[in-house]
C-alpha cells in the first residue's frame, strides 16, 4: 500500500461530520500529515458557525511536525508567533520600505 493510501485511510477513519451545537460542527474536514519519519499525524476541524471558534487540527498537526523537524518547542514557536516587535524594529522596517521606494523612484 502506498504512502497516499495509508494518510487517507487514516484520514477516512477521523471523518465523522457532527453537530457538536447549534453553532459548532467538527469532523467535517480531516487531515493527515507525514513526518519525514514515516509517522503519520491525522487531526479534524471543529468550527464555530459565527467564526469566533476555530481549532483547526490539521494547523495544529503542522505546526506539531513543523517544530519536531526544526527541534523548536512548540511554546517556543507560539512565544515568537505572539511576539510584539520593538519600537525600534518598528522603525527600522519603516527606514527600510522607504530606502526601497525611493531606491526604486531613483531608477
Amino acid at each position: 500500500m502506498d504512502i497516499w493510501q495509508k494518510m487517507y485511510e487514516k484520514a477516512q477513519a477521523l471523518y465523522q461530520p457532527q453537530e457538536v451545537s447549534d453553532f459548532v460542527y467538527a469532523r467535517h474536514v480531516v487531515a493527515a500529515v507525514e513526518a519525514e519519519d514515516g509517522q503519520i499525524f491525522t487531526g479534524f476541524c471543529m468550527e464555530g458557525t459565527c467564526g469566533v471558534f476555530h481549532l483547526c487540527a490539521s494547523h495544529q498537526f503542522s505546526i506539531k511536525v513543523m517544530c519536531r523537524l526544526f527541534q523548536v518547542s512548540r511554546s517556543s514557536y507560539y512565544a515568537f508567533k505572539s511576539h510584539q516587535p520593538s519600537q525600534r524594529d518598528q522603525e527600522n522596517k519603516l527606514l527600510k520600505n522607504v530606502s526601497k521606494i525611493l531606491t526604486e523612484f531613483q531608477a
